[in-house]
C-alpha cells in the first residue's frame, strides 16, 4: 500500500483509538495507572432488630502523576455474611489527569420487608489501580433476633 494512503488510514482511525482509550479508561498502558484508596468512614453497626446495615466510603482516584487519557478506579462494593455474598455494587471514581478526587458513597443492604437481620455482616471493598489487586474489609456487624 502506499504510504500516503497508510498516513490517511492512520489519520481516519486515531479518533477512535481515543475513543476507545476514553471508554475502557486509561489509555497509556497499565504502568501508569491512577492509584485509588478507600476509607471507611462510617463502619457497619450490628445489635438486636436490625433491619438494614449500611457503611459510608470514601474513594479515591489519584491521578496527580499519570498522562492516562481518562485515568479512573472502579471499585466493587459487595455485602458478605457468616455463610453468603448478598448484594454488589460498582462505584467508578474519574479524575482529570494530574488532579487528586474523592467520592463519598453510602451502601446499604436490607433485610426482606418486615423481617430481621440474623447473621454477622461485613462489607468488602475490590480494586484494581497501579497498586495490583486490593480488598479492604469493614468491620463486622453482629446482626441478632432474640
Amino acid at each position: 500500500m502506499h504510504k500516503s494512503k497508510l498516513l490517511k488510514i492512520a489519520f481516519r482511525l486515531t479518533p477512535t483509538v481515543v475513543l476507545a482509550g476514553i471508554l475502557l479508561g486509561c489509555a497509556c498502558g497499565d504502568t501508569k495507572k491512577p492509584v485509588g484508596g478507600v476509607l471507611i468512614v462510617k463502619q457497619p453497626q450490628g445489635g438486636q432488630l436490625i433491619q438494614t446495615v449500611s457503611c459510608e466510603l470514601e474513594l479515591a482516584s489519584d491521578a496527580s502523576d499519570t498522562n492516562c487519557v481518562n485515568p479512573q478506579v472502579v471499585y466493587t462494593a459487595i455485602w458478605m455474611s457468616d455463610k453468603d455474598e448478598h448484594k454488589r455494587e460498582s462505584f467508578t471514581v474519574v479524575a482529570s489527569r494530574g488532579e487528586k478526587r474523592t467520592q463519598n458513597h453510602t451502601t446499604t443492604f436490607s433485610a426482606p420487608q418486615g423481617l430481621y437481620l440474623d447473621r454477622t455482616f461485613w462489607l468488602e471493598v475490590h480494586w484494581d489501580d497501579r497498586n495490583g489487586f486490593q480488598i479492604l474489609k469493614s468491620a463486622k456487624a453482629v446482626c441478632i433476633v432474640p
